[in-house]
Order: structure tokens, then C-alpha cells, then sequence
């Protein structure tokens, strides 16, 4: 489609591109964002199916999962996104106590 709009010199090539690009950095987004997830929701899980009082061994690699998100994943480099994490981790630790 982008190549017949810029063949005919279309007035909607530019925004067709535009709209191509942001599509494609979503995408690359999210695929960053789903290989990143899945350690930590190993994790979630983990800590989810296992008594409380046996959790305690569990927060250390949890912890250090986050900081590998945060250190190496462009997405979850931003407060707000990491915070959601932290947040969830802490309503999972109330909801077990």
C-alpha cells in the first residue's frame, strides 16, 4: 500500500508512512515488553502458588528480574511502567498475608 501511495504521489503518503512507522515501533515495543514479562511473571507465579511463609527465598530473583527490566528494557526504563510492576507485586504479598 505505501509503495503504490508514494508510486502515484499520493497527498496521503506522508501520513500513511507515518502511521506505518508508529505501527512498527508499537510492535517492536510490545515484542520487547512480552520478552521481558515472561521471567517476571514466572515469578508472579511462583510467589503466588507458594505459602507465605515460604515466599521469603523468592523475592530475591524477583527483585533482580525487575532490575534486569529496568536496566535493559527501553519500555520499562520509565517510572510509571515499573511502578505498575512494584505495585502488583505488592497487592499479590497483601492478598497472601
Amino acid at each position: 500500500m505505501a509503495e503504490l501511495l508514494r508510486k502515484t504521489n499520493s497527498s496521503y503518503y506522508p501520513a500513511f508512512e507515518s502511521l506505518l512507522n508508529d505501527v512498527n515501533e508499537a510492535l517492536d515495543e510490545a515484542k520487547e515488553i512480552d520478552l521481558y514479562l515472561k521471567p517476571v511473571a514466572q515469578h508472579f507465579d511462583g510467589i503466588e502458588t507458594t505459602d507465605f511463609g515460604e515466599t521469603s527465598s523468592l523475592y530475591r530473583p524477583m527483585f533482580h528480574t525487575l532490575c534486569l527490566m529496568w536496566a535493559n528494557c527501553k519500555a520499562y526504563r520509565r517510572p510509571a511502567r515499573i511502578i505498575v510492576l512494584l505495585q502488583e507485586l505488592n497487592n499479590l504479598i497483601m492478598k497472601q498475608v
